[in-house]
């Protein structure tokens, strides 16, 4: 008995001296036991588990993926094709084309990849009857398609509502049937798993079970004898090496394993830091001074011995030139040599030989222990001055950014002949090229000048803003950049101006197709902000020396062949002659006349009816304005109106304008107004409150009877002087109209923005209106949005009965056009409107009887 409890102690002392880690592979083996035993358990289950889901997954959830996809298809297709249909935009059109035929394709791969998934009789008998369906849903949409296409969009739609939509639901028909017939299937196999699952988890929970307890004893023995411990000395290091020197270490008691060598060699490594930390205090406070110094300074620094080995290097030095990272963290490795390779690379392509210069200048300085200071350019254009001088044991180069000093000097000279806008020589570094090209031109082949002028950039500068107009203005000097050669010049003279020297070529046939590709470049529309926006070009060309031995004389002769140009239609490219010279001094001298028009009041006015469509009924007529020379007869407005405003007599004829139509509406009878356009340069650019003011009093017409018309160029800068003039014109009681409105980007924030009595309908969107149904939504539209606005709406430009029929029914209030009445003389006018106020329609001002369908009021009577 005495033997057996001795043999017990002594096995009790040799488990105690086992190592932790003897046990803990002990505590690992049973566990993996454990875990193998469950994993054959589950393996055999989940083994039968697995063949009945990938019975469901490999076919039934196919299969539904499969009719989805075809259902996707469908739809895709179905929404393409109805749009389609109605679509006019031919570019739109071809987008809905592109998304049925990826449709298409969708629904033929989805199609056959249900058909390889082991089909029932009955559900290959509706997939047969799926294609069937949709080859005949295909063949009755094209049917609709080529109606679209044709322009016939009535019976375009007809047909796919009666025709395509039907063939479309019995598709939709067939696609339920076999989802259908997939989710029978379906239930069935998922019950069969159901069951499989229910036995596989009482086995799994009994062994479960039996592992859970047994991992829980040696989750409990390992917490308590490994991790609370380990946890409590890493805990302590991390203190430790987060600068805690005053941590005390856990104690692992005297047993013998590995917990206790551990404890006992962290305390020798928290020693040894904490002594470590004392001396690198130490040496940081040394190193500081001269990192401060060094660091601090304004100018790039670095020195090295007399080996040719780094001593030290400030960041300002490297970035001065770019340094990679990996060379400027090791300083201790890089060489003399290696250094002035780096500094020479960033020199290399500043100009030929620099860096090769740089480096022999260099070495040979260091070999002479000479000094030197000099300034160099580098690659991305900063100017660097480098200074090079021997101390002690070595020697230094220091490294001042002088680049700003530089830019400032090269900047003033850029900008005294470039253009800031696109940075494309000015006038006179142009005039200064155009010497150049006639000293150097070959007599064989003349240099040409080539004069351009954007067409339509007022309209583009006024609808879409002046910061579109220059982004405008940057990809025009972009695109002429692009059309010349290299050796020809490109030049802007400001505004929209621009200027092409041509070299080397054989003139004129080269010029002139040089000027026709730049008006077809600039035909071409530009994205601004997301809008696109249409202008045009128009280009004069003269010949060096031929048409002038000078830039002045040769500017001159361009400028005049471009006004030709924009003379004859714009869009044109005409090459100077003499006639062209003629026609200039003409035109100077017509110039001269308007100024002397404006002065003996040669001017007469015509006015066009403007007519009540409720009533039927001339409530007063528009005024326009017309010039009768003493030689050339009556002049076009859009001849000397553009002039006016070009020479800045726009604001005293503008006030002779309002002088004369108030003047004269003062004697018709008080139910009539008067209505009078204004130019965006008069209204902005004068006192146009006071203009009115003094018309209203000398010709004593109320206020009321007078309607001014502005457009949407009055309003872009919308500036609080715009709104002032507004303001102080309503409240005077004068009639403030919106005209050409829908022609521009912001017409609808002008309505909230400003107060307006009238909308006048662009001519356009009237002219359009039986024959464009997005003019016919859009005229209907504005009537809508005005109406509940308060806003009174005319349309412009009514030329044909149908169109009248159309502005009735949409809802504007008033209408002008040829159908109503031409510009008539002051007695014409008067007499067709007293035929108005006896009952009897205008016409077109001269039929005695009615010719226009019947008004509003005897609609509704």
């Amino acid at each position: 008995m005495t033997e057996t409890r001795s043999g017990r102690g002594r096995l009790v002392n040799r488990l105690a001296a086992t190592g932790l880690g003897v046990r803990l592979i002990g505590i690992m083996l049973a566990l993996f036991l454990t875990s193998v035993t469950l994993g054959v358990v589950g393996y055999v289950e989940f083994k039968a588990l697995g063949a009945s889901a990938r019975s469901v997954g490999d076919v039934s959830v196919s299969r539904l993926f499969a009719i989805n996809d075809i259902e996707n298809a469908l739809s895709d297709h179905e929404i393409a094709a109805e749009r389609s249909v109605l679509e006019v935009d031919p570019f739109e059109r071809e987008d809905l084309r592109e998304a049925q035929r990826v449709a298409t394709s969708a629904f033929g791969q989805a199609l056959l990849r249900l058909r390889s998934l082991g089909l029932s009789v009955e559900e290959t008998r509706i997939v047969d009857d799926l294609q069937r369906d949709w080859d005949g849903y295909l063949a009755s949409f094209r049917v609709a398609d080529r109606l679209a296409e044709d322009g016939d969009f009535e019976k375009a739609k007809e047909h796919f509502e009666v025709g395509v939509e039907q063939m479309a639901a019995d598709l939709t028909a067939r696609i339920t049937d076999m989802t259908t017939l997939t989710r029978a299937d379906t239930a069935v196999a998922l019950e069969r798993q159901d069951i499989i699952v229910e036995q596989s988890l009482r086995l799994i929970v009994l062994t479960l079970a039996a592992a859970g307890a047994l991992a829980l004893g040696a989750a409990i023995w390992v917490v308590r004898r490994l991790s609370l411990p380990l946890i409590a000395l890493n805990d302590a290091l991390r203190r430790l090496l987060g600068g805690d020197d005053t941590v005390r270490l856990p104690d692992f008691g005297t047993e013998r394993n590995e917990l206790s060598t551990l404890s006992h060699s962290a305390h020798a490594l928290r020693d040894s830091i904490v002594e470590t930390r004392r001396l690198a205090a130490e040496m940081k406070t040394q190193r500081a001074l001269l990192s401060e110094t060094v660091q601090n300074m304004p100018a790039g620094l670095c020195m090295f011995d007399g080996t040719g080995k780094l001593l030290v290097a400030n960041a300002m030095f490297w970035s001065f030139f770019g340094m990679p990272k990996e060379l400027s963290s090791g300083q201790g490795s890089v060489t003399l040599d290696r250094l002035l390779t780096q500094v020479g690379c960033r020199m290399s392509a500043a100009r030929p030989g620099g860096g090769a210069a740089f480096a022999s200048r260099m070495k040979a300085l260091i070999a002479q222990r000479g000094s030197d200071s000099a300034s160099w350019e580098l690659d991305d254009g900063r100017h660097v001055l480098l200074q090079v001088q021997p101390v002690p044991g070595g020697w230094m180069m220091i490294a001042s950014d002088i680049s700003e000093r530089v830019d400032q000097e090269e900047q003033a000279l850029h900008m005294a002949r470039h253009d800031t806008l696109t940075g494309l020589p000015n006038r006179r570094a142009f005039a200064d090229s155009i010497d150049y090209a006639i000293a150097t031109a070959d007599p064989n082949r003349p240099a040409a000048i080539l004069f351009v002028d954007l067409d339509r950039f007022k309209h583009v500068n006024d609808t879409l803003g002046h910061a579109a107009g220059d982004q405008l203005l940057r990809h025009v000097s972009e695109r002429l950049q692009g059309a010349v050669r290299e050796g020809d010049t490109v030049a802007r003279f400001g505004g929209d101006e621009f200027a092409v020297i041509q070299i080397g070529q054989q003139q004129p046939d080269s010029a002139l197709g040089l000027g026709d590709r730049i008006i077809d470049l600039l035909s071409q529309p530009f994205r601004i902000d997301g809008r696109l926006a249409d202008i045009g070009a128009s280009v004069g060309i003269a010949l060096a020396p031929e048409h002038g031995d000078r830039a002045e004389k040769i500017m001159s002769r361009a400028d005049i062949a471009l006004y030709a140009a924009k003379s004859a239609g714009r869009g044109q490219c005409l090459l100077f002659d003499r006639d062209m010279l003629d026609r200039q001094n003409a035109l100077i001298k017509l110039e001269a006349d308007l100024k002397r028009a404006i002065e003996l009041d040669q001017f007469s006015m015509l006015f066009q009816p403007l007519v009540n469509l409720d009533t039927g009924r001339i409530t007063g007529a528009e005024a326009l304005l017309r010039w009768r020379h003493p030689t050339r007869g009556l002049v076009p407005p859009c001849e000397f109106v553009p002039m006016a405003e070009e020479l800045g007599l726009i604001v005293p004829l503008g006030a002779l304008v309002l002088r004369m139509a108030c003047t004269e509406a003062a004697s018709w009878p008080d139910r009539l107004s008067v209505a009078i356009n204004l130019s965006p340069v008069q209204f902005r650019r004068h006192d146009i409150v006071g203009d009115v003011t003094q018309a209203l009093k000398s010709s004593g017409l109320p206020p009321a009877r007078l309607a001014l018309e502005i457009t949407e160029g009055v309003l872009l800068e919308d500036t609080d002087d715009v709104k002032d003039k507004l303001t102080a014109l309503k409240g005077m009681g004068v009639r403030i109209s919106l005209d050409d409105f829908g022609t521009g980007y912001s017409s609808l924030r002008y309505l909230r923005i400003f107060s307006f009595d009238k909308v006048k309908i662009d001519a356009s969107f009237v002219q359009e209106i039986d024959s464009d149904l997005g003019g016919a939504a859009v005229v209907r539209a504005v009537c809508m949005l005005c109406g509940s606005m308060g806003i009174d709406v005319v349309a412009e430009g009514i030329e044909t009965r149908e169109q009248l029929l159309q502005v009735m029914e949409a809802g504007c209030n008033e209408a002008q056009g040829y159908l109503l009445g031409h510009p008539l003389s002051r007695e014409d006018f008067l007499e067709v409107e007293g035929r108005s106020a006896a009952g009897v329609f205008p016409g077109l001002g001269v039929e005695e009887t009615p010719v226009l369908p019947p008004m509003r009021s005897a609609q509704a009577g």
